[in-house]
């Protein structure tokens, strides 16, 4: 699991993480976002230094961003960053290969990605991505 969006990270560290991802080779790689739960002393670092907006809970979650308001990244730019990581690690041709190769020896896999692809055409048309 890779984080992306700390409050004291500029933007180039995030895509610095996910090139580091890719160099990895992983078979998988997850990017999330750190959330400020209520309790935690992420959470009261974050609304002590006023970067937490009024939650709304429902939307707190560490793969769609939120609420937040750091000096140099909105919620919705993390949001943006994690869309970005996603495309730009299984989208590279490494891992495309990879899972052709596996796909190969295991067919069930092609059903299973057909489905997540059309999950994710889905959510994309109806602007959730």
């Amino acid at each position: 699991c890779f984080m992306l969006g700390f409050h004291w990270e500029p933007e180039e560290d995030g895509r610095a993480t996910v090139s580091f991802a890719c160099r990895l080779h992983a078979d998988l790689a997850q990017f999330s976002t750190p959330v400020p739960l209520p309790g935690t002393p992420y959470y009261e670092e974050v609304r002590r230094l006023g970067y937490l907006e009024e939650p709304r809970w429902e939307e707190l979650d560490s793969f769609s961003g939120h609420r937040l308001k750091f000096p140099q990244l909105t919620g919705e730019r993390i949001a943006e960053l994690l869309r970005e990581a996603y495309r730009t690690y299984y989208l590279r041709p490494a891992w495309a290969w990879r899972f052709l190769s596996w796909a190969l020896r295991r067919p069930e896999l092609l059903g299973q990605f057909w489905r997540l692809a059309s999950a994710y055409f889905r959510r994309r048309k109806a602007g959730r991505i």
